[in-house]
């Protein structure tokens, strides 16, 4: 646990650079994507700790019950994949309860695409008057806050005919900024649901704090294990 979290201060300081540099206009890059992103969260602050504890625990429970190392690996590898995945997409953003917002499409700097035409998606970049927010799902709203799954027919002018690779219309330079205007001058906002920035030290010992409790529910396993064996 303690050298994992030394790398994780390591990686943090050598990292420091390159998000000021993004944030002065570099190019994008892994730390570009902010405090809250898939990479960044769980390889800084105290978070860790936790996943060093867990890892651990969960290759010791995998050798105890397999009693062969390369079979013991594999799990412990494949099941910490998997918590990898699972906890940014649905445990992470209900540790809290999420904020909501609506805004302009100017004001969440959203950008309109088309996921199959005519299906409208956006994507909000911002939260209006929250700095740093980790936006978790955004989506077109009408003046009365009912969702927009459909461009406007008035904006399909807007959008070439074009086949994108996935079957969906190609959007090419320029015609997203037209969209955007067009779906916008139809009264089209973006409903956003957002942790705030405040929120993340809360989520890094709540994150922390979970996985701590799951090494040590490993850990109690195995000492059971281990005395029921003896006795």
């Amino acid at each position: 646990m303690a050298v994992a979290e030394a790398f994780s201060l390591i990686q943090a300081w050598w990292a420091a650079p390159i998000g000021k540099a993004v944030g002065l206009g570099g190019s994008a890059s892994v730390f570009s994507e902010g405090r809250f992103g898939w990479f960044v969260f769980p390889t800084h602050g105290i978070t860790p700790l936790g996943y060093a504890a867990f890892g651990f625990a969960l290759g010791v429970t995998a050798g105890l019950l397999t009693r062969r190392p390369i079979p013991a690996m594999a799990v412990t590898l494949a099941i910490f994949a998997a918590v990898q995945f699972v906890t940014p997409l649905w445990i992470r953003p209900n540790l809290f309860p999420t904020s909501h917002t609506t805004a302009t499409i100017a004001a969440a700097e959203a950008n309109v695409s088309l996921r199959v035409n005519p299906r409208l998606a956006v994507t909000a970049g911002a939260v209006p008057g929250q700095p740093g927010a980790w936006i978790i799902s955004g989506e077109g709203v009408n003046a009365a806050g009912q969702p927009v799954r459909t461009i406007p027919v008035a904006c399909e002018p807007a959008i070439s005919h074009g086949q994108g690779p996935y079957g969906g219309t190609a959007l090419v330079p320029g015609e997203s900024t037209a969209l955007n205007n067009c779906v916008a001058s139809h009264g089209i906002r973006v409903a956003e649901s957002y942790q705030p920035a405040s929120h993340y030290w809360p989520l890094q010992w709540s994150e922390t704090g979970m996985f701590l409790a799951l090494a040590l529910a490993l850990a109690g396993y195995c000492f059971w294990r281990l005395n029921r064996r003896r006795s």
